[in-house]
């Protein structure tokens, strides 16, 4: 991993930032999809081809004065961010229902 406990990443290198989340996201053990992190895996590195440093996209001009232009697919980029977001959303909840199961003793049901 590239950072350790309380230490934040000093970097937006979005592609070592899913490296970490993958390891940890092994470590709790969801029983994920292969298919579903290899797809998420794509977008990002697709996101990180775009744009290194994760500052082109945030950031419209550089302190240097000088203009950043990329050309984005506007619509591939929202549904890609939102497959992305709905991946996560679902690792949150597989971990929240596992620390549940895991301090009550019992499967939570799910409505």
């Amino acid at each position: 991993m590239t950072w350790k406990g309380d230490e934040f990443p000093g970097h937006h290198r979005l592609n070592l930032l899913w490296k970490d989340c993958a390891v940890l996201i092994e470590a709790a053990q969801l029983d994920l999809d292969s298919d579903d992190l290899q797809k998420i895996e794509q977008i990002i590195e697709e996101f990180h081809t775009m744009d290194i440093v994760a500052v082109t996209t945030a950031y419209a001009d550089q302190s240097q004065g000088n203009e950043m232009r990329v050309e984005v697919d506007v619509y591939h980029m929202a549904q890609a961010l939102k497959g992305v977001s709905q991946f996560f959303d679902f690792v949150i909840t597989l971990v929240l229902l596992k620390a549940e199961e895991e301090t009550t003793g019992t499967k939570p049901r799910i409505l």
